[in-house]
């Protein structure tokens, strides 16, 4: 196990979770995004959000951790109306894509031989339309990239739809 893997195994032992955060950089450009490590050991799926600030999403990821791991909250929720001033919604979405992004966790899982299921937290734009819905504002497809396969995901205009 190389130095990360041994502070964040620490860290989930300790505090049952690690909040893993992602900023782009001139090599790696990209999104800025938040992960969950952890959460696959207390029965719920690991949990991605992009482009929310550091604060807002470990605050948030912390929050959903503890409600389900004490049973104030459901596991498989999938949304959530009382945190924020917009529902935020929990979108399945496929391992094998979350874990292009979710890079330390299959690190982690699958030296314990395990393959988490994971959600999207997602977010609506002004108009109050998530980024798999028709309308939905094109300038923040690039904040929060869909790696869901709920619906069609708009990424210019309303006529020209295409899948993520």
């Amino acid at each position: 196990m190389n130095r990360i893997q041994t502070m964040l195994a620490r860290h989930i032992r300790e505090h049952g979770v690690v909040i893993q955060f992602v900023f782009a950089t001139e090599e790696h450009p990209g999104p800025t995004f938040a992960y969950t490590i952890g959460m696959t050991d207390i029965g719920a799926p690991e949990l991605i959000v992009f482009g929310f600030p550091q604060e807002l999403a470990g605050g948030l990821m912390n929050h959903l951790f503890n409600e389900m791991r004490t049973c104030n909250m459901p596991r498989d929720l999938e949304k959530i109306e009382d945190l924020m001033s917009v529902p935020l919604l929990l979108e399945s979405i496929d391992s094998d894509v979350a874990l292009e992004y979710a890079v330390q966790a299959d690190v982690y899982y699958a030296q314990r031989e395990r393959k988490p299921v994971f959600k999207q937290m997602l977010w609506p734009d002004e108009k109050g339309c998530y980024p798999y819905e028709k309308g939905f504002d094109p300038e923040l497809k690039d904040v929060q990239p869909y790696l869901g396969n709920k619906g069609r995901r708009l990424d210019f205009d309303d006529e020209s739809p295409s899948l993520r």
